[in-house]
């Protein structure tokens, strides 16, 4: 069996909360480098808008989107990226049951 590694983003909290896939990898350390380049970007972007207006900060994110995850939501600078191992199967119709009722 081969194995994948998925860069997963995850933002907010309790009800807000979201997940989302970023990226697939055959290589566990591209997936782990790709996860640290997003969290360390987060925080960069984070630090630049803290303390400015909400007008001023909102353009900034919107004219630089995350170069590691095109599904970031512009406003959420709580984003944390994590790699999930995940088990790839090509098919196999032996291990595909299909009923019907």
């Amino acid at each position: 069996m081969t194995t994948i590694y998925v860069v997963t983003g995850e933002c907010g909290e309790y009800s807000d909360w979201t997940k989302w896939l970023v990226a697939a990898y055959a290589d566990e350390q591209a997936a782990q480098r790709h996860a640290e380049a997003g969290d360390a970007w987060i925080r960069t972007q984070g630090e630049m808008v803290r303390g400015l207006p909400y007008q001023a900060s909102y353009a900034w994110r919107t004219t630089h989107p995350n170069p590691y995850d095109d599904h970031n939501p512009d406003d959420y600078y709580d984003t944390s990226y994590t790699v999930e191992e995940i088990p790839f199967h090509t098919v196999d119709q032996d291990r595909i049951h299909v009923s019907h009722p």
